[in-house]
């Protein structure tokens, strides 16, 4: 049976934390409606594809060429740990 992953994180560090996640969202959607990348290669768009971790946290930005589909993706995988993150600590982040 697998054990718990649980962790102790300072309060100051895990609203930090989502405050940069929420920023994050934020760039994202906003190169989503500004199609960037879409039509034509992209500085950023290429750096991030290629820092991406053996996680694939990054992976749908292939997407973005042509089929605009990879900003929306990841923002709503950041949306996601967001999410996850509040679960696990909402009495410390309140």
């Amino acid at each position: 049976m697998p054990r718990s992953r649980r962790a102790h994180i300072a309060t100051d560090d895990l609203e930090q934390a989502l405050d940069y996640l929420d920023g994050l969202m934020v760039i994202l959607e906003a190169f989503d409606r500004t199609r960037r990348g879409r039509d034509s290669a992209d500085g950023l768009l290429l750096s991030l594809e290629n820092m991406d971790s053996q996680g694939g946290n990054w992976m749908p930005l292939r997407y973005q060429t042509g089929a605009g589909t990879g900003w929306r993706e990841v923002a709503a995988n950041v949306a996601d740990l967001r999410r996850r993150l509040l679960e696990g600590y909402a009495e410390a982040a309140l």
